[in-house]
């Protein structure tokens, strides 16, 4: 599905990029990633050779955690 697509954007907490996975993420069809904390700087130069953009939310997402307290 993804490689018929304009563009795919995933949306994956920090959590997604430390550890091991059963599942793997084809970059190569990845346009547009966003997280909410700064990714690993070897993932980081991996997505950045690939033309990947990377937005973090961590400011959006403290500042909604600040309100529904």
């Amino acid at each position: 599905m993804a490689g018929r697509s304009d563009q795919v954007i995933v949306v994956a907490d920090h959590t997604k990029f430390n550890g091991k996975s059963f599942h793997r993420l084809d970059f190569e069809f990845v346009d547009i990633i966003i997280t909410n904390r700064e990714i690993p700087i070897e993932i980081r130069e991996v997505l950045d050779q690939k033309n990947i953009t990377v937005i973090e939310c961590r400011e959006e997402i403290d500042e909604v955690q600040k309100n529904d307290e």
